[in-house]
């Protein structure tokens, strides 16, 4: 595949790198955004054990058995840049 021109930067580069953002902006995101605030205690506890009910069920031994059987095939394919001098 030929490309047209000379190689360029795919972005400006003077400016700020994204940071995390600081405690403060954390505070107000979680002041403003309901879905931000943290879940308590129990609740991650109990969705953790309804994980581990259904991991040690079978449930997801049996899927992996039936798609295995079955004959399909899938394939998934990701493409992303691995350089600074794509467009």
């Amino acid at each position: 595949m030929s490309r047209d021109g000379p190689p360029r930067l795919s972005e400006d580069k003077r400016q700020k790198a994204y940071t995390r953002p600081t405690a403060r902006q954390i505070t107000e995101l979680r002041r403003r955004l309901p879905h931000w605030r943290r879940q308590s205690a129990l609740k991650g506890t109990l969705k953790n054990l309804l994980a581990l009910a259904l991991y040690y069920s079978g449930i997801f031994w049996l899927a992996g058995r039936c798609h295995r059987y079955s004959g399909s095939r899938g394939a998934v394919v990701l493409y992303h840049r691995v350089n600074d001098i794509a467009e």
